[in-house]
C-alpha cells in the first residue's frame, strides 16, 4: 500500500509540473488538433457556442460530500466547424435522483470561453454501459466519458479531449 501511495504522489507532481509548464495561452488554436496528447493542460481560447438542447450529465462526483454531477456541453468551435467538449463544473445533485437539475443556462450566443485542455491518460475504466439504461431525454446522465459514445449519442464529431472551463 505505501508503494502504491508513493507511485501516486510522484505521478500527481508530474501532473502539476506538467500544469505549470503549459500555463502559454493559445488565442483560438487550429481544430482539430492532431498530437492531442501535446496539448494536454495548455490553456486555450475559443469561440463558438453551446449546444444547450444536448447537455451531459457526468454521475457519480462528489464535492464536500454532497453528491453531485460535472455539467458537459458540446461547444461549437465558430469557423473551424469543429465540436468540443466543454466541462462547465459541478452541480449538485438534489433531493431525488429521479429529478435532474436544471442545466440550460449557458446561452447559445456567440461566446469566448477560456479553459484547459484535459486529454485522457487511456480509456474510462467501466463496469456497465456509459448511460446504465438511462439513455434517452436530455439532459443525459452518464457513467464516464467516452467521446465516441458521446459523439453518437449528439450526431457530431467531438474532439478527443474535454476543456474544462476557468474560474471567472
Amino acid at each position: 500500500f505505501g508503494m502504491w501511495q508513493l507511485g501516486r504522489g510522484t505521478a500527481k507532481g508530474e501532473i502539476e509540473a506538467a500544469i505549470n509548464e503549459n500555463e502559454v495561452v493559445s488565442e483560438n488554436p487550429r481544430l482539430p488538433i492532431q498530437d492531442v496528447e501535446s496539448w494536454r493542460y495548455k490553456q486555450i481560447h475559443l469561440t463558438g457556442h453551446y449546444a444547450i438542447k444536448k447537455q451531459f450529465l457526468l454521475d457519480n462526483q462528489v464535492r464536500d460530500r454532497t453528491s453531485g454531477y460535472n455539467v458537459l456541453t458540446p461547444f461549437y468551435i465558430d469557423g473551424d466547424n469543429v465540436w468540443v467538449l466543454v466541462d462547465r463544473g459541478w452541480i449538485a445533485q438534489g433531493i431525488d435522483r429521479g429529478t435532474l437539475p436544471d442545466v440550460e443556462n449557458a446561452g447559445t450566443e456567440t461566446q469566448q470561453i477560456s479553459g484547459r485542455i484535459y486529454v485522457p491518460y487511456s480509456a474510462a475504466y467501466s463496469l456497465g454501459d456509459i448511460a446504465e439504461g438511462e439513455d434517452s431525454g436530455w439532459p443525459r446522465r452518464i457513467q464516464f466519458v467516452d467521446y465516441d459514445q458521446l459523439s453518437i449519442r449528439i450526431g457530431k464529431t467531438l474532439q478527443p479531449f474535454t476543456l474544462r472551463l476557468a474560474a471567472d
